[in-house]
């Protein structure tokens, strides 16, 4: 359940530490900003897994929304289920 994930950023600026440790052993947490989903707090190797698939996929092309078209490709989505970074 996403509820388990969800922090806010109040919490994370006062905790740090706490939610920074969690991610030993939880995937991710999502970080809220006026009740609103903001970022991803995300393990670093975790991430660089995820970059390394994508890019020995070919699915990786730059920093920018050129990414968008070739995921929602793969996975079937719509661009406007995928949040852009």
């Amino acid at each position: 359940m996403i509820s388990n994930k969800v922090i806010s950023i109040s919490e994370l600026k006062t905790q740090p530490s706490k939610y920074v440790n969690l991610l030993k052993t939880e995937w991710d947490k999502y970080i809220f900003v006026h009740s609103k989903p903001k970022a991803v707090l995300m393990d670093v190797e975790k991430y660089e897994k995820i970059i390394s698939f994508l890019e020995e996929n070919n699915l990786w092309f730059s920093d920018d929304e050129n990414i968008i078209k070739p995921i929602n490709e793969v996975l079937g989505w719509d661009e406007k289920e995928f949040i852009f970074w």
